[in-house]
């Protein structure tokens, strides 16, 4: 989807650098997402790019289904930032953490739509368009984002502010980030892209703490 895209919900019957901004909603004692709940997610929640680690997609929610579909109305929208969107939002606890094209994370309340709070990595503005990413990943209290610069970086779920940030590549390579994380076993396990240099060292994959951002293999 291209130019500025539009994330829409349907339901049943300010300018800032690489810090969190904050909205009117808070993420208040937030549920911190374990092992657990990542291999096995409530039915509500979303925690993964496919939801589950074995990538199936599938919604166990039955509450909609082919005789009130067509009932369905618009809940609430909110516009995206301009560039290419492949994004899969996730949902926890009530709140939706959406990728933006520029490497911007949103987060936002899942039944009003109210924003709660926003990353905005800093970067050359040029090429914000080109910065997209197609998922994050939640681990214990932290929204997990690839970048388009090589980083790997841990922001707090109550306000989107930086925790931990990890280099695993740095651009000056021309490696970097298309896809999002996974977590397993408390280990976040990225692809790196910058494959067509045709180099014998060229792609690889890294693993990092989930916990503290420190680079294990």
């Amino acid at each position: 989807m291209s130019r500025r895209a539009l994330l829409a919900v349907c339901v049943y019957a300010g300018v800032t650098l690489a810090t969190g901004s904050p909205g009117q909603a808070q993420v208040r004692d937030p549920v911190p997402v374990t092992d657990a709940m990542l291999q096995d997610p409530d039915p509500a929640d979303w925690l993964s790019w496919r939801r589950t680690l074995d990538g199936w997609g599938y919604s166990p929610l039955d509450e909609i289904d082919r005789g009130n579909v067509d009932e369905l109305r618009l809940a609430w929208s909110w516009g995206l930032e301009p560039g290419v969107s492949q994004t899969t939002p996730l949902v926890h606890d009530g709140f939706l953490y959406v990728a933006n094209p520029g490497n911007v994370v949103q987060a936002l309340d899942a039944r009003t739509g109210d924003f709660v709070w926003e990353y905005r990595r800093e970067m050359d503005e040029r090429l914000r368009s080109s910065a997209q990413m197609r998922s994050l990943a939640v681990y214990q209290d932290l929204v997990i984002l690839n970048t388009y610069d090589a980083h790997i970086v841990g922001l707090d779920v109550r306000t989107g502010g930086v925790r931990w940030e990890t280099s695993v590549g740095g651009d000056q390579e021309g490696y970097t980030f298309s896809s999002g994380p996974i977590v397993v076993d408390g280990t976040i396990v990225a692809g790196m892209t910058g494959c067509g240099r045709y180099r014998d060292d060229t792609c690889y994959i890294v693993g990092v703490d989930g916990r503290t951002g420190r680079l294990l293999w």
